[in-house]
């Protein structure tokens, strides 16, 4: 539902940061 706990949230921008660096790196190379 909406509330989530704040580790969850910070867990999820954690992994989609992530993945962002990740998807740009395969962009470059």
């Amino acid at each position: 539902g909406r509330c989530q706990p704040r580790w969850f949230t910070a867990l999820l921008r954690f992994l989609v940061d992530r993945g962002m660096i990740f998807i740009l790196t395969l962009a470059v190379f």
